[in-house]
């Protein structure tokens, strides 16, 4: 999910009044990227209304973005787009939507590789570098020509840890958008914590309803299919959250949350986003010559065991004192 990204560039960009980002998210992320984004001056266009494996879908889809886009058109100072793709068809169709969206008085473009967006001022990036830091860097570089001045580190931006609740708990979120990019012992973790005794609550969208429903163990609560911010509430009540590579993720830390992320194969390029002491990322390998394919995950995620995630718990010294399920 890229709303954590967004928002990460966002709150870099606060101090600049009415911004409009436009960018690549599918109409049934909007509550995500708003529950997370919660920038008053920030507009959001999201485009990718429907994506279907069909011609023909795919192309009533380009046209029903091209509407929302027309339909949602507002004023504002600066408009941000924020787009990977750069052929010629991304080009032309972003190009449009950001002129049809918003009318502002300046336009930036994130133009990765080779390639630029007409009517927009191109802001050249490092493909190698990971998302979140390029996207901090896109939004440093704009303050920097809009003569806005801004702090220079993560840390700044991000918000204080929570207080550690009375009652230890554990949220896991087993999900993700692709299968590729879960962890498939969740099922042993809940095991082991309910072993100890240890709250846990399982949290999850309603497609991955039955996926959190089958590892459930006596007495673990579940909230999935939920609004949104029922789970974001769940989350803000956590010791500790573990979950995959995604867009949870960045919600836990959002929520000043600690997070134990299983992501896998570590990128080539070095992580560059979120402070150890806010994220324990666990990898497996590298990914070969920066290249990822879902059956590589897969196998470095299966390569990740549960001993390793319990020990990381455990770091965290929680209250594992007998508690009566109800």
């Amino acid at each position: 999910m890229r709303s954590g990204i967004e928002k990460r560039a966002l709150v870099v960009l606060a101090p600049s009044p009415r911004v409009t980002v436009v960018c690549p998210l599918p109409m049934s992320m909007r509550s995500f990227a708003e529950l997370v984004l919660q920038e008053p001056a920030v507009n959001l266009v999201l485009t990718g209304v429907t994506y279907k494996k069909s011609d023909l879908a795919i192309l009533a889809g380009h046209v029903l973005d091209l509407l929302h886009a027309l339909k949602h058109r507002i004023t504002a100072d600066v408009c941000i787009l924020m787009s990977d793709s750069n052929s010629f068809f991304g080009v032309v169709k972003y190009t449009a939507i950001s002129g049809l969206s918003c009318r502002a008085g300046i336009r930036f473009a994130i133009a990765p590789r080779q390639g630029s967006f007409p009517l927009h001022e191109n802001v050249v990036l490092d493909e190698n570098v990971q998302k979140m830091k390029r996207y901090f860097d896109f939004a440093q570089s704009v303050l920097f020509r809009l003569k806005i001045k801004s702090r220079q580190s993560w840390r700044d931006y991000l918000p204080q840890m929570r207080t550690r609740p009375a009652v230890s708990l554990a949220v896991l979120a087993p999900g993700g958008k692709w299968d590729s990019q879960r962890w498939p012992y969740f099922r042993e973790l809940c095991k082991w914590l309910s072993s100890q005794n240890l709250k846990c609550v399982l949290v999850g969208s309603a497609d991955e309803a039955q996926l959190i429903n089958d590892m459930r163990q006596l007495g673990q609560e579940v909230v999935a299919g939920a609004d949104l911010s029922d789970v974001k509430a769940a989350i803000e009540r956590a010791t500790i959250v573990v979950c995959n590579d995604s867009g949870l993720l960045h919600l836990a830390v959002w929520s000043g949350v600690p997070v134990i992320a299983i992501c896998g194969p570590r990128f080539a390029a070095r992580w560059t986003g979120y402070p150890e002491d806010r994220v324990v990322q666990l990898y497996y390998d590298r990914v070969p010559e920066g290249r990822e394919s879902a059956r590589y995950r897969a196998e470095c995620l299966s390569k990740i065991g549960v001993d390793r995630v319990i020990s990381e718990i455990k770091k965290l010294n929680l209250d594992l004192s007998p508690k009566v399920h109800t």
